[in-house]
């Protein structure tokens, strides 16, 4: 495999589009439009790294505020980008939230844990898992159900699709989701993001008029030997996309466990440096 040298020993042109292959809840294009938390509760782990990662997208080019392009192959690719689009999603988010959270719409912390646990706890669970179902055609209404159901279930892959019904992959969580944090977002401004729902999106996949050669594109995929990866996204189609967006022309930023590609890599630094399942996350990244 040709080895890239890192961006810094090279001319930096001018970047003004930034591209998530693995969007998941848009952490970092969140970021860069000027969100000031993710769009979406409990998935997104990426929004604790995300002035490292404009950091580095900075250093590759990527200038003011970037068109934003989000590619997700599931559901999720759905609702985050609307919820940034749409103020009604983000209300109808904050009066689902309200409706089904009852007395547990206030407290925060150990308080709610404790709730969570006795009555009010179990007719929460219940309500969250009476809205599984066919997801909602009117997108506003689907974004504002997918958050829902994601932060009701408290973790990582919280939302499945199985048979055209929208599920909690493991259930209503321990934890409610807060109705505090959907608010705020209720209350911020929207802004343009592009998105397509697309499993391992390619140059050729850019919407018309936009070039890889404008392009910072952040690759989050799922990491090696967790849950799924050899059937969500095998290695191998990590190293494809890689290298086939940095020979279109692209800056890449490729997040990992451990290096992946052989370009420059470095620890992620942010609010935590490893995450809750005991991995140590670095970045690797080159420019053509």
């Amino acid at each position: 495999m040709q080895l890239h040298l890192p961006m810094r020993s090279r001319v930096v042109r001018t970047r003004t589009t930034f591209v998530e292959v693995c969007a998941g809840t848009c952490s970092t294009s969140a970021h860069l439009l000027g969100w000031t938390m993710q769009p979406s509760t409990w998935l997104g782990a990426k929004w604790r790294y995300r002035h490292h990662l404009e950091t580095l997208a900075r250093g590759y080019g990527l200038v003011g505020v970037p068109r934003c392009i989000a590619f997700d192959a599931g559901p999720i690719a759905e609702i985050a980008p609307q919820l940034m689009r749409s103020a009604r999603a983000r209300e109808l988010a904050r009066e689902m939230a309200d409706d089904i959270l009852g007395p547990l719409g206030e407290p925060v912390g150990r308080v709610a844990e404790a709730m969570s646990k006795g009555p009010d706890g179990a007719a929460f669970k219940a309500r969250c898992l009476a809205m599984q179902g066919p997801p909602p055609v009117d997108p506003d209404e689907r974004a504002a159900l997918g958050a829902i159901l994601i932060g009701a279930s408290f973790g990582g892959k919280g939302l499945a699709e199985r048979d055209g019904r929208w599920v909690m992959a493991a259930g209503a969580g321990r934890s409610p989701v807060s109705v505090r944090a959907v608010r705020s977002r209720a209350r911020m401004s929207s802004v343009p993001i592009d998105s397509e729902r697309r499993a391992n999106a390619r140059p050729r996949d850019l919407p018309p008029g936009v070039h890889p050669a404008d392009c910072v594109v952040l690759l989050d995929p799922p990491y090696d030997r967790r849950t799924g990866y050899a059937d969500d996204m095998p290695r191998e189609v990590v190293r494809e996309l890689a290298a086939e967006w940095l020979d279109a022309g692209a800056a890449v930023l490729l997040t990992e466990a451990e290096p992946v590609m052989g370009w420059h890599a470095e620890p992620l630094q942010g609010a935590q440096t490893a995450s809750h399942f005991g991995i140590v996350e670095i970045v690797e990244h080159a420019s053509a």
